[in-house]
């Protein structure tokens, strides 16, 4: 019974690409993270060289990790998308209202 439950249950531990999926990273992203300290935990497989992940462990660092500030780039492009929204609602706005002089009805 106890075998049973065991192969029913999720699995405890990931190996390197499931892990990369399960926290939502391409794996290069996830290595560039593990290299600069700020990724999450890893044990090394027995006898290999091959980094292994404690699902409790990822659902921590996922908790945890604060959401990364915008870069440069995606500041600018995000202000671009925000001044192209308002552009957008003016128009609809100076669409829905009639001019001066007008009735905004058909003659």
């Amino acid at each position: 019974m106890t075998d049973e439950l065991n192969r029913n249950a999720p699995p405890r531990w990931l190996r390197y690409k499931p892990a990369c999926d399960y926290v939502g990273l391409k794996p290069g992203a996830m290595a560039k993270k593990l290299t600069e300290g700020i990724g999450p935990k890893f044990y090394r497989a027995p006898g290999s060289r091959n980094k292994i992940f404690k699902v409790d462990d990822l659902d921590a660092w996922i908790e945890n990790t604060p959401e990364r500030p915008l870069t440069q780039a995606e500041n600018t492009r995000l202000e671009k998308l925000q001044a192209g929204a308002a552009r957008v609602r003016e128009e609809q706005r100076a669409r829905r209202r009639p001019g001066i002089g007008e009735t905004g009805k058909a003659a």
